[in-house]
């Protein structure tokens, strides 16, 4: 996923005004949107200040966010342009102290997506950012199979990018479905196997009811297309798994075993052969 850039004037500058007329401005102006400015306006200053001036700025930063997301006359929840809401883009810009804050308001709708149906715990997955995923799944409301307008879970982006540590954080929510199926039918495992993100397959793989047999709308399975991919890591790991099935054909009629001989790498023949010669 990329964000589009958003050219908009900014609602203050708060590089060029004094911390009084500033908050000022904040008490008179309690709309979302301008949350979001300041966001951006943040994540500009975070990159250009110098460290001496870090902690004071962050703090007070923090402290106007506080009293202005808790004010219940805001709505923290209005959607800006392509629909993201103030909390997505505190995420996008992984500042975690006002992640904390805004996710610390209970009116916030910590699962609100963007027009893309990316919600705030997807753009983390994305981000592989194990901080702002960690703090959004102590919401109790955090809805962690919500797709995509693909089909995609956090889940899914996770293992898809190779986010290993996000998956395990991801992995640890008791709502969470391991095999849930994005629209093309591909599930966290599927995907991980097909990019070769060895560490995310053994991590998916390590989960008790993780079906390793899925199939996508092609037919695919996480074997066949890892056989198919030519990652010997990979396809060595998923056969440890003793409830996989090597018979299965995609739509073309392909087994892992054929898709291996098709792509020429031989190499992950001759595993699947001696695999299948010691069952």
């Amino acid at each position: 996923m990329s964000v589009v850039a958003i050219k908009s004037k900014p609602f203050i500058d708060a590089s060029i005004v004094s911390e009084k007329s500033y908050k000022i401005h904040l008490v008179k102006r309690l709309n979302s949107q301008h949350i979001q400015q300041f966001i951006k306006t943040c994540a500009r200053k975070k990159r250009k200040e110098k460290k001496s001036n870090i902690a004071y700025e962050r703090k007070y930063q923090n402290e106007q966010i506080r009293k202005f997301i808790s004010n219940k006359s805001v709505n923290a929840n209005v959607q800006g342009k392509f629909g993201f809401t103030s909390l997505i883009r505190a995420i996008h810009s992984e500042i975690r102290e006002i992640v904390q804050q805004i996710i610390s308001c209970q009116h916030v709708d910590v699962n609100l997506s963007d027009f893309n149906g990316y919600t705030p715990l997807i753009w983390a997955a994305d981000q592989g950012s194990v901080d702002m995923t960690k703090l959004l799944l102590m919401r109790r409301d955090i809805r962690v199979n919500l797709k995509d307008k693909t089909g995609y879970t956090a889940l899914i982006w996770a293992a898809d990018m190779g986010h290993d540590k996000v998956v395990r954080k991801l992995l640890r929510h008791d709502d969470l479905d391991v095999n849930i199926q994005d629209d093309d039918g591909h599930t966290a495992l599927l995907w991980a196997a097909d990019k070769g993100h060895a560490d995310v397959v053994r991590t998916l793989l390590g989960v008790k009811n993780v079906d390793v047999n899925i199939q996508s709308n092609d037919g695919f399975t996480a074997l066949i297309c890892a056989a198919g991919q030519g990652y010997q890591e990979v396809v060595r790991d998923i056969l440890k798994n003793q409830f996989v099935e090597l018979t299965l054909q995609d739509k073309d009629g392909f087994t892992a075993l054929s898709a291996s001989v098709n792509s020429k790498h031989y190499d992950i023949f001759r595993i699947l052969k001696e695999y299948m010669y010691t069952e």
